[in-house]
């Protein structure tokens, strides 16, 4: 049945593109439905036979799939939207370049990819082509802030991208500092002034860090391979899976497929994991000081008698 309203041109080539690049990969839609948090089957059908527009929500969530799904692309290098949107290359960045959330930037949830794009397009523009040289918006800082951190936190290969996207964060929060409240607390948070209690900075990043609308948004399956060896090193002692399982309300089952590979946790859930082994191994640092293990238990010297051993006569 024809659409009441067809789609315009621009939203027609994002699902010729979208169909291509899924296509391309060797990915099904029941591929992109199985791992995307939220995309069903009869909907991705209905967008790239370009019978409804794709939603922004999910078309950040659908390209994630593709990117960190193959090709050794993840989050670190995505796909550019302006090549899905306008053709323009390059398709596969060679950085990290994030859009935020609909929450953040104050848009509904089914609006469509192409009305965003068009919406932020100069900012956008930079950062897929000269992204040292990128201005923020007010409603970016705080997407910039959050994957700043979850970079930093999750693997040592990470640190490049967390470099970059603080970089970008910091440049414009700090030129929206004096007429914006937001910019300045995410600097406090986030910046790392000098002078600034590394406990204080821990404890907004924290609660920063389980900004549910973010969690939710942003894919953080091609990161999860280090976060497993972290999380499996913090659960080799007997109980500890079934105490990890009730700190998260999970069961035991979804912990073990979580830890095998079997099954990736949503966003969400994956920042709790984040959280829970860097609280674990701050605590195991603290008892025991370069190392993770407990340092073994100094053998009891034997005591010495109270009785005087004779003098040997020389």
């Amino acid at each position: 049945m024809p659409r009441k309203n067809p789609l315009g041109q621009t939203d027609i080539d994002i699902a010729r593109r979208l169909k291509e690049l899924r296509t391309e990969r060797s990915l099904s839609r029941a591929d992109i439905s199985r791992h995307g948090h939220g995309l069903d089957v009869g909907r991705i059908t209905r967008i790239e036979l370009g019978l409804a527009p794709l939603p922004y929500r999910m078309g950040n969530a659908m390209l994630d799939v593709i990117a960190g799904g193959t090709g050794g692309q993840n989050a670190q290098s995505p796909i550019n939207p302006l090549w899905l949107v306008e053709g323009r290359e390059p398709q596969i960045l060679e950085w990290p370049m994030i859009m935020p959330p609909t929450s953040h930037i104050g848009q509904a949830l089914d609006v469509p990819y192409s009305i965003i794009v068009q919406m932020f397009r100069p900012v956008i523009l930079q950062l897929t082509s000269t992204p040292e040289l990128a201005r923020l918006p007010e409603s970016w800082l705080r997407t910039y802030a959050l994957h700043s951190e979850m970079f930093n936190g999750l693997a040592s290969d990470c640190r490049h991208s967390a470099r970059i996207v603080q970089s970008i964060f910091e440049t414009s929060a700090k030129e929206l500092e004096s007429r914006s409240q937001l910019a300045a607390e995410l600097l406090r948070a986030h910046g790392n002034p000098q002078g600034e209690s590394g406990d204080s900075k821990n404890n907004l990043n924290q609660g920063l860090l389980l900004d549910s609308a973010f969690a939710s948004s942003v894919s953080v399956k091609p990161l999860m391979p280090h976060l497993r060896a972290r999380l499996n090193r913090a659960t080799e002692r007997q109980g500890a899976k079934a105490k990890l399982a009730k700190t998260l309300g999970a069961t035991r089952p979804e912990i073990y497929d979580w830890l095998s590979g079997k099954r990736e946790p949503c966003g969400e859930t994956t920042l709790r994991l984040l959280k829970w082994v860097e609280q674990h191994e701050a605590t195991q640092q603290k008892q025991s000081p370069g190392s993770a293990s407990t340092p073994p238990t100094p053998k009891a010297q034997p005591k010495e008698s109270n009785e005087k051993k004779p003098r040997s006569s020389s």
